[in-house]
């Protein structure tokens, strides 16, 4: 006698690990980019930065930028990056006797993102829920 097992597709959808879709990765990395200009642009703003570092912090910022408006739109990009440095001004407290926390958060994550764009394009095509 054959047993038949009712499985909710909700658990099948849970069981499986599926990798992110190709627009949904490609978007998700665009968002990262974004956050990353956002970064080397508020970095470029620090006080008492001036020369190689300041325009490093301004090259990268472009940088994240364009790779973020290639893969969405300069619109959109422009949007988050404006959201993610409201956001870091929120997280030091407008103080940059805070920076740290937007340094721990954000340094060692989008200089990884900018010097390899395709290893980090692939850890989003490969990510599962």
């Amino acid at each position: 006698m054959t047993r038949w097992c009712i499985v909710p597709p909700t658990l099948l959808l849970s069981l499986s690990a599926l990798a992110y879709e190709p627009d949904v990765a490609t978007n998700n990395f665009a968002h990262e980019l974004a956050s990353c200009a956002a970064y080397y642009w508020l970095m470029s703003k620090a006080p008492k930065l001036s020369g190689e570092a300041k325009e490093s912090s301004e090259k990268a910022s472009f940088q994240a930028f364009s790779l973020s408006s290639e893969l969405t739109s300069e619109k959109v990009a422009k949007a988050r990056m404006e959201l993610e440095v409201k956001k870091m001004m929120r997280d030091m407290d407008s103080n940059w006797s805070n920076v740290s926390v937007i340094l721990n958060e954000c340094a060692f994550p989008c200089k990884d993102t900018l010097e390899k764009p395709g290893e980090r394009l692939e850890y989003w095509l490969d990510k599962e829920d």
